[in-house]
C-alpha cells in the first residue's frame, strides 16, 4: 500500500542481422489503467515509477519498437497490492540476525535471554530516521519507551515458570495504510534456567 514501484521492462526485439535490439534505442509507450503515461513514454525509456493511494489491481501495458515500427512487442501485468507484514527473528550476540529462520507464533528460550528483531516488510523503504512508530506490548501491557525501537530483549527471573505474549504495531506516519501487527509467546521455564548453568 502506498509503495513507490519501479518496472523496468526487458524487450527481445531481432534486428536486421539476427542480433537483438539495444532496449536504449527503442520507443517505450506505457499504459496505466489503458491510459497512456505521457511523461514516461518515449524514446529508450524503459522504465515506469508509479505510486497508487489506493489500495487496488493496477493493469500495466507496454507497447516497445523501433522507430520504422518494423519491430514491435507488447508486454501485459496486473500489479496486486500486498497488505504490510512484519516477521520476528532472533538476533544472536555471536552470529547477528538469524535471518535464515523466522519465530512463529512461539519460541523457547534456550538461555536466560533473548533478543527478537521485528523486520517490517512491504513498507516503503525505511532507515532509522523513518516515520515509523514501534507500539510493543507484553502480555496486553503497552510498553511506550520502546516506541522506537525495531527489537525487544527478554529476560528470565528467577525460576519463574511460564510464558508471555509479546506482540508489535508498527505503522508508517507519512503513509497511514502502511500498517501490520504480529505476536508471539515466548515460553520459558526453570528447565531454561538449569540448562545454562556451567561446570
Amino acid at each position: 500500500y502506498e509503495n513507490t514501484i519501479k518496472i523496468t521492462a526487458i524487450p527481445h526485439l531481432a534486428g536486421s542481422n539476427d542480433s537483438e535490439l539495444d532496449p536504449r534505442t527503442l520507443i517505450y509507450k506505457w499504459k496505466k489503467n489503458s491510459k497512456v503515461v505521457q511523461d514516461q513514454s518515449g524514446y529508450g525509456k524503459q522504465t515506469l515509477i508509479i505510486k497508487e493511494d489506493i489500495p487496488r489491481p493496477i493493469d500495466i501495458e507496454l507497447e516497445v519498437g523501433t522507430k520504422n515500427g518494423s519491430q514491435k512487442g507488447v508486454g501485459f501485468i496486473t500489479l496486486q497490492p500486498g497488505e504490510p507484514s512484519i516477521s520476528f527473528y532472533e538476533e544472536d550476540p555471536l552470529y547477528g540476525v538469524l535471518y535464515n529462520k523466522a519465530i512463529v507464533e512461539r519460541v523457547q528460550l534456550a538461555n536466560q535471554e533473548i533478543n527478537i528483531r521485528a523486520v517490517p516488510y512491504t513498507f516503503t523503504s525505511y532507515t532509522r530516521n523513518s516515520p515509523m512508530t514501534y507500539s510493543w506490548s507484553i502480555n496486553n501491557l503497552l510498553q511506550p519507551e520502546l516506541s522506537t525501537n525495531q527489537s525487544i530483549i527478554l529476560r528470565t527471573k528467577g525460576d519463574a515458570e511460564g510464558s508471555s505474549l509479546v506482540s508489535l504495531e508498527i505503522r508508517n506516519t507519512d503513509d497511514i495504510l502502511q500498517g501490520a501487527r504480529n505476536a508471539i509467546n515466548v515460553f520459558f521455564s526453570k528447565k531454561t534456567i538449569e540448562n545454562n548453568v556451567e561446570f
